[in-house]
Order: structure tokens, then sequence, then C-alpha cells
């Protein structure tokens, strides 16, 4: 078959096989759920990244905003929102979106960084010297921006996490690449925000109990247009802890959600219970 002739190929023709065909959010509570369906969208929040591995001499940590879903098969969820101990994942709530609407608003999957590749090496030596750059007042800004977005898509194989407890935080280790992540991080240029899209590790200093993040992210909430929106329609799957949690998502979407009374029963008939379905996985 000559080039020229051959079928074009667009997003809409694929489909998923050895990954899902949805994108799943999770989160600890069924308020956070209800929050995203209210607003219709997911809002970023700021979260810590440890780039140690990046052996930059001035920094091992910065925070940005992101919402952050996993390509993981239903039947390989439970480990990821449950953990190797019920505070270990995610969280037992959860919602799947159509991963073609993830593609269209922008939603990329992550690199995950052999610390003994070449790609990691030459990483380390470009974003040291665009550092290096910039506290000199020279270089190419285009150049130094993709090493910056690059960043924020970045992550090493296997390390350590910071999770909360309660009111405090732990640093678990995790492996990195079984979570298969993709990443929504708002683009700050095309938005009026005095919001910085990252925070360096000289204000990280100050972020005892996530005091520093929160008001970051407090500040995103008042900017709609740094949000991730979605319609109803691309939601695939709504995922609950227990029967009562279902019962009383079923009365927050008849009750308090505004749309049509169809729309209603077909989120309803996307809820499934976790404590149900984990006996089956």
């Amino acid at each position: 078959m000559l080039l020229d002739s051959a079928p074009q190929v667009t997003q809409a023709n694929y489909t998923y096989t050895q990954s899902a065909n949805v994108l799943f959010n999770f989160m600890p509570k069924l308020e956070y759920l209800k929050s995203k369906l209210s607003n219709k969208a997911m809002i970023p929040r700021f979260y810590e990244e440890n780039i140690a591995y990046l052996d930059l001499s001035e920094m091992d940590k910065v925070a940005f905003p992101m919402v952050c879903f996993c390509d993981i098969h239903l039947n390989k969820l439970t480990y990821h929102m449950g953990g190797s101990n019920s505070s270990d994942g995610y969280g037992r709530y959860g919602i799947g979106m159509s991963k073609m609407w993830g593609i269209q608003e922008g939603v990329q999957p992550i690199s995950y960084m052999n610390s003994s590749s070449a790609l990691l090496s030459d990483f380390k030596i470009a974003f040291k010297h665009a550092m290096e750059q910039m506290r000199d007042g020279i270089g190419d800004e285009i150049l130094h921006n993709q090493l910056a977005t690059q960043l924020l898509f970045i992550k090493p194989l296997n390390g350590e996490m910071a999770k909360q407890r309660e009111a405090s935080f732990e640093h678990i280790s995790k492996n990195f690449h079984d979570e298969r992540e993709w990443r929504f991080v708002p683009k700050f240029s095309d938005v009026d925000t005095d919001l910085s899209l990252i925070i360096p590790q000289s204000v990280l200093v100050n972020n005892l109990n996530n005091v520093v993040c929160n008001a970051y992210s407090d500040g995103i909430e008042q900017k709609e247009e740094l949000w991730l929106k979605f319609e109803y329609e691309k939601i695939e799957y709504l995922i609950v802890d227990t029967v009562e949690d279902r019962d009383n998502l079923i009365h927050f979407i008849m009750d308090e959600l505004q749309t049509d009374h169809a729309t209603k029963y077909i989120l309803i008939s996307k809820i499934m219970v976790f404590t149900q379905l984990e006996k089956d996985w």
C-alpha cells in the first residue's frame, strides 16, 4: 500500500486493550466526590513533589497544581485505592472519566524516569544548565520554559511520597510506575493571575501541615479558568466505599444536582460500591 493511500487514523478510532478506556481520579472522602459533581469540574490542587532524584543542589522538592488520574483496569484498582493497608492508597471514592475526554482536555500520561538511563542523565544536565542561565539572566526563555514544563510531567520509577495521616504527613515508599499516572496541570499563561505555577523549595520550608500548598490551592478555587471542567455525559463510573455511601450519593444526585431527571438516573446507574466489588476483584 502506498503511503498516500493509507487510511487516516484519528484519536476517535483508538480503542484500548492493554490499558483502560477510563481515567480514574480517587479521593479519601465522599464530600470531595460530591463537590466535583456539583462544580462539574476537578479543581487542581498544589502538591509537593520530591525531585531529589534530579540531584539539584538548590532543591529537592517543589510543588505545583495538578489533577491526577490512573490508567488502570477496574479489576486491578483495589490496591491503588486501598494500598497495602487502608491508608496507603488514594481513597475509596472515585470518578471514572472517558479517556477520550481526558485526551481532548490535555490530560497527559507522565514519563517514568529510570535513574540509570541516558534520558534522565541528559535531563539533569540540561535542567542544571538552564537554572544557571536563569540566575545569570541569560539563555533562551522558550527552552527554559520547556524544561520546566517537562519537570511537571516526569517521575522516578519508584521513590518516597508524602502521605497525609490525619493532621501530619508520613513518607511512604511507592512503586510509581504501577500507578500508570496521567496528569492535568493548568496553563497559567492563559489566565490573569498572581499565582505562581511552581512553588520553590525556599517557600515550601514553611509548608508545615501543608499550609502553603493549601493557601495556593485556595487561590485556584477562585479562578474557574484553571479548573478541569467536564459534562456529566463524560462520566463512566462513580465509586463509593459503602452501601450507605451509595444511598447518600443517590439522594445527593436527586436532590441537589442541577440537571434533568434523565441525567440524574444515568449518573445513579454508574455508581459502584468498593466494599462489594473488592470481594470479586
